[in-house]
């Protein structure tokens, strides 16, 4: 008996596999589903600057309310912006630190929500920079197993701990100088403590929120979750460290640097297939398409494999085979995206290489038709970039070279380093010769 299809009440992608969709009922539209891409999208940029707007307009109107002019009502605004940023900082920073005393790695530090606006590397750390103070993140390495529970449960404790210390000594300084401040030093020290007071409250419940990130534990319920985790649990934690840190080497950094990472696992045969998924992908990017090919081919005859892991595994395959350029291998390449993009469509990486392999075989329109998905926004900007290379190729092909430029220089602003750009210039630049 076949599945019903799910649709996406957003990009109308359609579907039986139930688990790619979340719900997305509201009051004036009523029942809906959308897919797990349509949601990250509203959750980076529309919903999400809806949501900033709102928060504004409240500030604003508070602000207007408690000084009673417009310029008060912008500046207690302004004031509540630096304050909320400052107090989810200081939060990730006392994780971090906590991280740090204990002997565990930050390999990721992010602050703020919606769009990135900066992602910068500082020695072994990624620095994530949001526009807005609603949310933050800290990603944790540890060496071994040794005391996990106890360093995940002080880590945990340790951010809203210091929300409420910095409140207390704030507040105390307030109480010192009380009536002695100027107005706007005044309300930016209250505002400072309101929302250390909240932050660290907050996240000292148990609970679960939906953010961009996924399924997100408050620090609270982070400390329960630790100490009843079972130590297969703890095992399997500790060993996605590498992985993890070659995740957003591969998001952010050196594709080679990842293949060095993850080659001794692969070599070794300890690998999972979360391991051999990003590796495929890593010796596709870096041109060892034998390691890719064969990797790939071996994980689909013998790993049990999930929907999203099969497809994953074919969109590799495909991606690697489109690059040997040979009649067979884009044949081969043509049917594993095909089928790749049938199990999972809302899957951006999988369009991507659809599309790539779509201008391999000549088929420009149908592969621009995917570059122009607005969703691609929320990949990192590498992967932006290489979109866009796909769709500058296929405008090349179509002969409209001046709309070919337009996507060369727009990949060349979001990743002018990237080896794929300068692949693309020089195909660019030896057809407009011909």
């Amino acid at each position: 008996m076949t599945e019903p299809l799910s649709r996406c009440c957003y990009c109308g992608v359609t579907s039986d596999w139930e688990e790619a969709f979340v719900d997305a009922s509201t009051f004036r539209n009523g029942p809906g589903k959308a897919c797990v891409t349509c949601k990250a999208y509203r959750d980076k940029f529309q919903g999400f600057y809806v949501n900033v707007a709102i928060t504004s307009i409240v500030f604003l109107v508070i602000g207007y309310h408690t000084t009673g002019s417009a310029i008060g009502a912008v500046a207690f605004a302004l004031i509540a912006y630096v304050a909320a940023y400052a107090a989810i900082a200081l939060h990730e920073l006392a994780h971090a630190a906590a991280a740090t005393l204990v002997g565990v790695g930050v390999p990721v530090f992010s602050i703020g929500g919606g769009r990135q606006v900066r992602v910068s590397r500082t020695a072994a750390r990624w620095l994530l920079l949001g526009f807005t103070p609603s949310e933050g993140l800290i990603v944790l390495s540890y060496p071994s197993r040794n005391g996990y529970r106890m360093k995940s449960a002080f880590i945990s404790a340790a951010g809203p701990l210091f929300n409420l210390a910095c409140a207390g000594a704030v507040y105390a300084w307030l109480k010192q100088y009380e009536g002695a401040l100027p107005t706007y030093p005044e309300l930016a020290a209250q505002l400072f403590v309101i929302f250390n007071v909240l932050l660290g409250v907050a996240n000292l419940l148990p609970f679960q929120a939906s953010t961009p990130y996924g399924v997100m534990s408050s620090d609270g319920r982070s400390i329960l979750e630790a100490f009843a985790m079972t130590d297969e649990q703890v095992d399997e934690a500790v060993g996605q460290t590498l992985f993890v840190v070659a995740y957003f080497e591969y998001l952010f950094g050196s594709k080679a640097a990842v293949v060095e990472m993850v080659e001794p696992v692969i070599e070794s045969g300890g690998a999972d297939i979360a391991m051999k998924i990003l590796a495929s992908a890593a010796y596709a990017e870096t041109g060892n398409l034998d390691k890719g090919i064969r990797l790939c081919r071996a994980a689909l005859e013998v790993d049990v494999l999930d929907r999203g892991q099969r497809a994953a595994l074919l969109n590799n395959l495909a991606y690697a085979l489109q690059f040997k350029e040979t009649p067979d291998a884009l044949d081969e390449a043509e049917q594993l995206s095909s089928e790749a993009y049938s199990l999972c469509p809302m899957a951006l990486a999988i369009r991507s290489t659809r599309a790539l392999v779509l201008v391999a075989t000549d088929r420009e329109r149908e592969a621009l038709a995917l570059t122009r998905d607005r969703r691609f926004k929320i990949e990192p900007k590498p992967t932006q970039a290489k979109v866009l290379c796909t769709q500058a190729t296929a405008y090349a092909k179509l002969g409209e070279m001046e709309r070919a430029a337009e996507s060369l220089a727009a990949a060349t602003r979001l990743a002018p380093d990237s080896d794929r750009v300068a692949r693309t210039r020089a195909e660019l630049a030896e057809q407009a010769a011909a």
